[in-house]
């Protein structure tokens, strides 16, 4: 559990511990009639290939896209609790034995398009005060173009940890893997030079490991985009999916959306705007709204990049999942709040900056969603975050990283003995010893303090770790120029009709 996992949403692993994920990508490099993205509407022109932004694409280096990279990690530590059970009273330690892998990677070509990132730890507790599990976060997708310019197939996965009790404290017992994997074709018909109609059908299969949660979801969607110039473009999008549970007792519903995009890409600015009519309807749901997205990423200077998200739309447990790994980064922590059937409307705003260079690495992020429930704003829920990493290479083979985490949680029904609401910090250091190349030898360091209305899941906790790790990550992270996370390589993706594209 690296540092145990960090208790925000879709927490991040501490700076400084190698993180994990695999990834393979490929942008479709077409004509008018390629490159169609369902809802992001991506397309290309007669003059030049384009990226999913409308943008030229850079020519392909002789062995590939020059973007491409793959790094890989693994470790294996020793940790100490001082309070694995996270108990106010009655604290008991333990001993535990992680083995980790993190792989992290791009790859685009001609017909395929993909991209995966996760961190995976085994965790065995010598004590016996919990059984052995595996923790973290995996998020990725993949594309191949089965008749270029006209037909491709996409795959997408994202996998993690929920908490099976929202009021307690996140110890291996109240958690429960969750996973999503979505797959289908998308047809794109050229329309004239500039416009293409996307025809879309996907299937989705959600898992959860404890709670009788899991579901088939079928789903369509028609897009018809036009391009305005080379690097902005418009589209109409129409789409609606079908949520059927495995459970009788869970009602199964449909989700329609009917939307514009607009998305124009400059030199240094992205902005994707969203505007339109979202419906839920079911033999026991019946609610309608507006439906409202923005996205802006700004590049302030060669290593700054500063990005913005807000909305308003209609969501669920499995797809919140990826929303978060895709706004909070992925690592070994798992996702707060809730699991339920009932769809909510979901309200969120996430601010954040990234600063990157050879022998420093800073991230600020901060997150606030709000979801209610309609017609049961007993299960209402407000999630708000903030965290911050920074690492530095202080000498030739050493990087000293430091970071601090604070999450509250709200709830709108109290409990018979109490409110759950509870505010959580964590913070910490590692130190990273650089022995050779490839190996290296890290020292972290976790603090935990909870303080929560029941009084029972209040709680402090110390953990050590001593690491040694393997792999081809630089001292700044997986991608050798900073930390890699999930909205970096656009793996996070809670849309099922949208095809990501690789911002790198």
């Amino acid at each position: 559990m690296g540092a145990k996992g960090l208790k925000i949403p879709a927490g991040t692993r501490p700076a400084g511990v190698v993180r994990a994920c695999v990834a393979a990508t490929c942008l479709v490099c077409a004509s008018a009639a390629s490159a169609a993205d369902v809802t992001t509407g991506n397309t290309g022109s007669d003059a030049a290939p384009l990226d999913g932004a409308g943008a030229p694409l850079a020519p392909a280096a002789p062995g590939g896209h020059p973007n491409n990279f793959f790094t890989y990690g693994a470790d294996v530590g020793i940790g100490y609790s001082d309070n694995i059970t996270e108990t106010q009273t009655d604290k008991r330690s333990d001993e535990m034995l992680g083995i980790g892998v993190q792989l992290a990677g791009l790859d685009q070509s001609a017909r395929f398009q993909g991209a995966m990132l996760g961190d995976l730890e085994h965790v065995n507790y010598l004590q016996g005060t919990y059984s052995p599990e595996v923790i973290g976060n995996f998020a990725g997708y993949a594309t191949y173009a089965l008749i270029p310019d006209y037909l491709r197939w996409i795959a997408q996965d994202n996998f993690g940890q929920g908490v099976i009790d929202p009021f307690a404290t996140q110890t291996p017992g109240n958690l429960e893997n969750i996973n999503t994997l979505t797959t289908g074709p998308t047809l794109t018909m050229s329309l004239g030079a500039l416009t293409l109609l996307n025809l879309s059908a996907r299937y989705t299969r959600v898992s959860y490991q404890t709670s009788p949660l899991d579901s088939n979801d079928y789903g369509a969607a028609l897009s018809l985009t036009h391009l305005l110039s080379a690097r902005s473009r418009f589209s109409i999008n129409v789409q609606d999916e079908r949520y059927e549970y495995t459970d009788p007792v869970n009602p199964s519903y449909d989700d329609r959306e009917a939307f514009a995009r607009y998305d124009i890409q400059g030199a240094r600015t992205r902005i994707t705007v969203d505007g339109g009519y979202d419906q839920i309807h079911g033999n026991e749901l019946d609610s309608n709204g507006a439906l409202a997205r923005l996205t802006v990423s700004r590049t302030m200077a060669l290593d700054s990049v500063v990005s913005l998200s807000a909305g308003r739309d209609t969501s669920n447990s499995s797809t919140f999942l990826a929303q978060n790994q895709s706004v909070s980064g992925l690592g070994l922590g798992a996702t707060s709040g809730r699991q339920t059937a009932t769809p909510f409307v979901n309200e969120y705003e996430s601010l954040g900056w990234n600063f990157i260079r050879h022998r420093t690495t800073v991230t600020l992020s901060l997150a606030h969603y709000l979801q209610l429930y309609d017609g049961q704003s007993n299960l209402d829920q407000t999630m708000s975050s903030a965290q911050v990493r920074v690492t530095r290479v202080v000498y030739p083979g050493w990087t000293v990283g430091v970071f601090g985490d604070y999450t509250k949680v709200s709830f709108a029904q109290p409990l018979l003995i109490g409110n759950g609401n509870y505010n959580e910090e964590h913070g910490g250091f590692t130190v990273k010893w650089q022995m050779a190349r490839k190996l290296a030898l890290t020292f972290e360091y976790d603090h935990y303090n909870r303080d929560s209305d029941q009084e029972t899941f209040t709680y402090s906790e110390n953990r050590v770790w001593v690491r040694m790790t393997y792999g081809t990550a630089s001292p700044n992270g997986l991608a050798g120029g900073g930390s890699v996370d999930a909205s970096s390589l656009n793996v996070g993706n809670s849309d099922p009709f949208s095809i990501p594209t690789p911002s790198r």
